[in-house]
């Protein structure tokens, strides 16, 4: 999974991580160090020095349209479905995709 949902101890989302955040806090800044290094830099990074803060989510009665197109125009690869502050799941650019191609299947 490339989105992770931060939550606190009541479920409650407070961030999302990505495989890009992960990527931008650790490689680019160690690209040049020893593999060693980079170990020892994973060590001491903090969930909340590199998540995304502010998440643009849903809730589960959300038109698919609704989400995909918040996706395109943000340019986002996932929203955490959302229900009174908890998360109760995510949709990803893939979950889009694939209802795409179960619902074009099901035309004659």
């Amino acid at each position: 999974m490339r989105h992770r949902p931060v939550i606190d101890a009541d479920r409650r989302l407070v961030g999302l991580v990505t495989d890009h955040d992960l990527r931008q806090a650790l490689l680019g800044p160690a690209a040049e160090e020893p593999a060693g290094v980079l170990v020892e830099a994973l060590g001491r990074v903090r969930v909340n020095e590199v998540m995304t803060w502010g998440v643009v989510t849903v809730g589960p009665a959300s038109e698919l349209r609704q989400a995909a197109r918040v996706m395109r125009e943000r340019g986002l690869g996932a929203l955490p479905v959302v229900t009174e502050g908890r998360v109760i799941g995510i949709v990803t650019a893939t979950d889009v995709i694939g209802a795409l191609v179960g619902q074009a299947a099901r035309r004659p």
